[in-house]
């Protein structure tokens, strides 16, 4: 999977200025590397999801090149992210339609204001599966 780091970045900026590629992702949860291993030695996973919602979307990109492919927004880590020891995470969208609407359909000029907002609901760590 692509992530869009540096939305100024020659690569995207094309595509993100022109709404046609703007896309939303359907989510259930996402997972971010933290720091510290677990008693495996394996890096430590921290699997989130807003509190309250059973699905919501990430700001995402698409390009229609040799090999059609999407890319998702990502953003520095929230606060509560950034304790798990992750430094960005995906651009969650705020659960409503205005939102998503301004993301696939507003001008770059607006719709990148969402780059800077943070999740609308606080994210909660979910359990962990073994081997997970």
């Amino acid at each position: 999977m692509l992530s869009v780091a540096n939305p100024d970045s020659p690569f995207w900026i094309g595509n993100l200025r022109n709404r046609e590629f703007r896309c939303l992702v359907p989510a259930t949860s996402f997972m971010v590397w933290g720091s510290g291993t677990d008693y495996e030695g394996r890096r430590l996973r921290h699997w989130l999801a807003p509190e309250g919602e059973a699905l919501f979307a990430f700001a995402g990109v698409w390009k229609d090149s040799e090999v059609p492919s999407f890319a998702l927004i990502t953003r520095p880590a929230s606060p509560e992210v950034r304790a798990l020891g992750a430094e960005r995470m995906p651009l969650v969208l705020p659960g409503h339609e205005k939102a998503h609407a301004l993301w696939l359909r507003g001008g770059w000029d607006r719709a990148s204001a969402l780059l800077e907002t943070d999740p609308e609901a606080p994210l909660r760590e979910l359990p962990t599966v073994d081997g997970d």
